[in-house]
């Protein structure tokens, strides 16, 4: 396990993959610093708790999850350009290595995601004066966590799916954005007709959105099954990809 996680943390541990990074926590940054227009309008110079502010701020910052999934296309596509696969079964890894390496590969760059945008929303809050227990009621409350970490393991798993499925970034990229725009699209046709409940059952939209839920408790059972029963059947498509790699020796 050791050694395949130490082959898998190369491909985030470059130059490359900072200069990435780099670039998020800037426009991360740039977007938490800037109240929503849309919440202004809402309420005015009225009175306002911290608490409304850093929630409308975190409702606006969500989108950051589209550069975890790309980032997760950009690295898992790599492995068919650069013939890293190839390289990894030479120095002795089998199919199931490869399929372990990388969850758990996913599992640790959504915890880096996860602390590196709290810090920064950290230190934002505290900069434009908002109270402390505000922020650390709002940014670690572990409600808040459990679906955060959640809804990132399920976007994740998707651009890792694609990634496989299309084995070109481009094509993985570009079918992620399609989904999430023919979603948009459901959404502003559903909203106004008699389904409108259907909305919450967006894969994408509900996953970026998903701190909406105070609770983990507030999904309601159905919800739950719908989001676990997405990820098993992602897992599962992720799982019989490496499985099925055909130039790739069984071991």
């Amino acid at each position: 396990m050791k050694r395949i996680l130490s082959f898998e943390l190369i491909k985030i541990l470059n130059p490359l993959s900072l200069i990435y990074w780099v670039i998020f926590s800037v426009i991360f940054t740039i977007t938490s610093c800037h109240e929503p227009q849309l919440f202004n309008m809402m309420f005015g110079s009225s009175f306002r708790f911290d608490e409304d502010l850093i929630l409308s701020t975190i409702f606006t910052t969500s989108y950051y999850k589209y550069g975890l999934v790309i980032f997760v296309v950009f690295i898992t596509s790599r492995e068919f350009g650069n013939n890293t696969i190839i390289r990894a079964i030479y120095e002795g890894f089998s199919r199931k290595d490869l399929f372990i390496g990388k969850v758990t590969l996913l599992f640790i760059l959504i915890l880096f995601v996860f602390i590196l945008t709290r810090i920064i929303l950290a230190i934002v809050f505290y900069t434009k004066g908002y109270g402390s227990q505000s922020i650390i009621f709002v940014l670690f409350n572990y409600h808040f966590i459990i679906t955060e970490l959640f809804s990132c393991f399920f976007l994740g798993m998707l651009g890792l799916m694609l990634s496989l499925l299309t084995k070109n970034p481009y094509w993985a990229i570009g079918l992620f954005i399609i989904l999430a725009f023919l979603e948009r699209l459901a959404t502003l046709f559903l909203l106004f007709t008699p389904y409108e409940g259907i909305i919450g059952y967006m894969p994408i939209s509900g996953m970026i959105y998903f701190h909406k839920f105070l609770r983990f408790g507030d999904l309601g059972l159905l919800y739950l099954i719908y989001t676990y029963f997405l990820q098993i059947i992602f897992m599962a498509i992720i799982y019989m990809q490496y499985m099925n790699i055909t130039w790739l020796r069984k071991r």
